[in-house]
């Protein structure tokens, strides 16, 4: 499913909170190679921590790609894993630092898996963005994302990390941020597009992603700028769950 400088103030959630199905084991990481159209990057996603996420126990990771860094929290349910916010932060003199809590938390993991299983989402999201550059200040903002998934094959894939009994999940989700106040005061980032997930149960993570969509964002004085969106995710390492033996 896709998406700083508010750090989350909040206590720590009790050490037995669930994660399933994600793996939140302690010091564990993940590297990934990140391509973003042609031009490919690394980016390591780290086990952060539990604590109290907009008053409910809630669990973080850490991903950090080059400048950026991007908080993603789950909280859980009988169902699975849910996207309960996000916080990213950008280093240096150029960026945006954002934090965005979603209502209500979107299901992104089940912890049943069986080929076939649908689920929609709908969620709407509110946050504060700081933007630090050219023209740089704080801006409330709100977002809209719907979403249709489902489970369309279990593989068998090999990456550089190894090999990996994977079920694919395929999402078509769109999307709408408007910022409400600020320098950025009246701008629309619209979004649609197309996710395939390989997510192995065993490691407790993702181990493949390809995102294809179309976006148009609308600044504050009419203008309008398309883009396309190409995104592939594979798993070149990692400490974590143990792989499943191979073979």
């Amino acid at each position: 499913m896709p998406l700083l400088a508010l750090a989350p103030a909040g206590h720590c959630a009790p050490a037995g909170t669930d994660t399933a199905p994600l793996s939140f084991t302690e010091g564990g990481w993940w590297e990934y190679e990140v391509t973003r159209g042609t031009i490919p990057a690394k980016s390591r996603t780290t086990t952060g921590a539990k604590e109290e996420f907009d008053g409910a126990p809630a669990f973080y990771f850490e991903s950090e790609e080059g400048a950026s860094r991007l908080r993603t929290y789950y909280s859980t349910s009988t169902e699975g894993a849910r996207l309960a916010g996000i916080q990213t932060t950008a280093t240096g003199t150029l960026g945006s630092r954002n934090r965005t809590i979603f209502t209500p938390p979107a299901l992104a993991y089940p912890r049943k898996w069986k080929v076939g299983r649908k689920w929609t989402t709908a969620t709407e999201g509110v946050g504060m963005s700081e933007v630090v550059g050219a023209v740089s200040g704080a801006s409330a903002l709100r977002l809209k994302i719907e979403g249709k998934h489902k489970i369309v094959a279990k593989e068998k894939i090999r990456v550089p990390a190894g090999e990996f009994d994977c079920f694919v999940i395929e999402t078509a989700a769109e999307g709408a941020t408007v910022w409400e106040s600020g320098p950025y005061g009246g701008s629309r980032h619209q979004t649609q597009g197309v996710e395939r997930v390989w997510f192995s149960p065993e490691l407790g993570q993702v181990v493949k992603s390809e995102t294809r969509g179309k976006s148009t964002f609308r600044d504050p004085y009419g203008g309008i700028s398309p883009s396309e969106d190409r995104v592939d995710r594979i798993l070149l390492d990692y400490k974590g769950r143990p792989a499943p033996p191979t073979p």
